[in-house]
């Protein structure tokens, strides 16, 4: 059940940021530059979104755990792992966002 809402939650927000990113699209006289920077608002964004989700289904297995070391065990992977993708997203942005200012600056 919590896989269901976490997949319909998740394509929700994936709606939410890739229709305006299309619809809004300018291909005349956009440049490699521009270009890069809509990617990475749109992957920030997503990304975002999915941080928040992973936390909150780890909060809510920790909640609903009542106690039980197996639910706690599975809380405290899903905490780590939410906090892991959180570090790594960040990293990887930090380091398109050196490559966008190194190329093209």
């Amino acid at each position: 059940m919590i896989k269901k809402i976490f997949l319909l939650l998740f394509s929700c927000s994936l709606l939410v940021v890739l229709f305006p990113a299309i619809s809004f699209a300018n291909v005349g006289d956009t440049t490699i530059e521009e270009i890069a920077q809509n990617l990475t608002g749109v992957f920030w964004t997503i990304f975002a979104g999915a941080v928040v989700i992973g936390f909150i289904y780890s909060g809510i297995i920790f909640l609903t755990s009542a106690g039980d070391p197996q639910k706690l065990e599975k809380a405290k992977k899903a905490f780590l792992y939410s906090l892991a993708g959180t570090v790594v997203g960040i990293l990887g942005y930090g380091i398109t966002e050196l490559i966008k200012s190194e190329l093209f600056n």
